[in-house]
């Protein structure tokens, strides 16, 4: 079903609609118009929708933005939420931000400092890749080394690292992909 609605409706929905999937639809309609308008009620649901798809849904429209402020809303969700997968999909959309060194240093403190959820931090050494920081080459070769359920750091770190587009990461690259290497993915 494809709806048109006028952006002041989908705000209105996104702040006032009773069930969680009529809010998130609301913030995805807003993040298809990329309306600087929309940027302060996606972050006010970023903060404060009861539910955690709503806050991703927000979080993933705000990054379509890609305003300093939608940014920075962002990060400060970041390191506020509780729900770790909001926090995931946060991570997610912070790598929307390519050459953003303020998005690429919220990333990389959370790929060195690790995150309570394996799939945060993940998720996290993803996106700082896709942002192709100077610093992400490095960090993401640590973050390789580390042991995690579905040995899903590692794998994420390997696909950050080819966001990068880090050729000399090839090596190690190769060396995860050798036989007799166990992984659970």
């Amino acid at each position: 079903v494809k709806t048109d609605k006028p952006e002041p409706v989908w705000i209105g929905e996104l702040a006032g609609a009773t069930r969680g999937i009529d809010r998130g639809a609301a913030a995805q309609a807003l993040g298809r118009r990329a309306s600087p308008a929309a940027e302060r009620p996606l972050g006010e649901a970023l903060g404060r929708d009861p539910y955690w798809a709503v806050r991703g849904s927000a979080a993933i429209a705000l990054a379509a933005i890609r305003t300093p402020s939608a940014r920075d809303r962002l990060i400060e969700a970041l390191a506020a939420e509780a729900h770790p997968r909001a926090r995931r999909v946060i991570s997610r959309a912070l790598g929307e931000f390519v050459h953003d060194p303020v998005a690429a240093a919220a990333l990389a403190t959370v790929v060195e400092r690790g995150d309570a959820s394996y799939f945060v931090e993940a998720e996290a050494a993803l996106a700082l890749g896709k942002t192709r920081a100077p610093q992400a080459p490095e960090l993401l070769r640590q973050a390789a080394t580390r042991e995690s359920f579905t040995d899903v750091i590692r794998q994420h770190a390997f696909r950050g690292l080819a966001e990068a587009r880090d050729d000399s990461a090839l090596g190690l690259l190769l060396d995860g992909t050798r036989w007799g290497r166990i992984t659970q993915g």
